[in-house]
């Protein structure tokens, strides 16, 4: 059962990497749920395989992600 609150159900027309950058660009949540959806394993093993487990790991995920979206005005 997923928690309350937790969107998962949203049709995402993201097939390709240009279209999801258009789409996160526009600020759409498809898109942001999207790029969570694809990227959020492989940024958890990098994380993992750097630092090793550790409780922090979500937290730090998370802090990149947030990274990422504040600086979508330099993405090429």
């Amino acid at each position: 059962m997923k928690p309350a609150g937790v969107l998962r159900s949203l049709p995402v027309p993201y097939a390709d990497d240009a279209r999801l950058a258009e789409g996160l660009r526009a600020g759409s949540p498809q898109a942001v749920a999207s790029a969570w959806d694809r990227f959020h394993p492989l940024v958890r093993r990098l994380l993992t395989r750097t630092l090793g487990p550790s409780d922090e790991i979500e937290d730090l995920v998370q802090d990149v992600f947030l990274t990422a979206y504040r600086r979508l005005d330099h993405l090429r």
